[in-house]
């Protein structure tokens, strides 16, 4: 098997094929291991798809579209495995992170979003309009219980800032880590622990 790309995803990727199953692994990368996107992330720990999982589930299905979701929710353990088998000693800061929203487009993603894991099965994000959001009355009674309203100042204590056109807050876990030095460190482990099955290429 062929894995494009040292980053956090490929050297995962080739973590998990190694662990799971008896393939061997060629890992090529362009450059060097960690140098792209993973080496310049500002250590950024962070889930999501890169269309919202409302159109997945108009293309795809709610139940596959779930399914998918769960996954992507379930990458912070995952992460947690390859620091914890290869041995790395790097450092984990987790917390939750909150996302301001200032009028009702962008808040209706993020609950049609939930409406779709709700429908799944799976737990929703936590969502927080203010009481004072002039488009409060708009909101779908469809997404009834998929939001909490609070107080305005409670958004700002969220999202400490005093600027009163943030109405709107979606909060979800967020985490800190030195993804390069992870990949690297990773690396070193493939190479020690499947010496047989695993080759890296770089500057290829």
């Amino acid at each position: 098997m062929v894995v494009v790309g040292a980053g956090i995803a490929g050297v995962a990727t080739a973590f998990f094929v190694l662990r799971e199953t008896g393939r061997s692994v060629l890992l090529v990368e362009r450059d060097r291991v960690a140098r792209g996107a993973t080496g310049r992330n500002a250590g950024q720990m962070t889930t999501y798809f890169e269309r919202p999982l409302s159109d997945i589930a108009d293309e795809f299905g709610i139940e596959r579209a779930v399914a998918a979701q769960r996954g992507i929710d379930g990458a912070h353990d995952l992460f947690d495995v390859v620091r914890a088998e290869t041995g790395a000693a790097v450092r984990v800061e987790r917390f939750t992170g909150h996302m301001g929203m200032f009028n009702l487009d962008q808040l209706l993603v993020h609950l049609r979003n939930n409406f779709v894991r709700r429908q799944g099965g799976w737990h929703t994000e936590s969502c927080l309009v203010s009481e004072d959001a002039a488009f409060r009355s708009q909101i779908p009674a469809e997404f009834d219980g998929l939001y909490e309203v609070v107080s305005q100042a409670s958004v700002r204590e969220l999202l400490e800032i005093d600027d009163d056109r943030y109405c709107a807050v979606l909060s979800d876990r967020k985490g800190c880590a030195n993804s390069g030095l992870l990949a690297q460190h990773t690396l070193d482990y493939l190479r020690r622990r499947h010496a047989g099955r695993f080759r890296f290429v770089d500057h290829t």
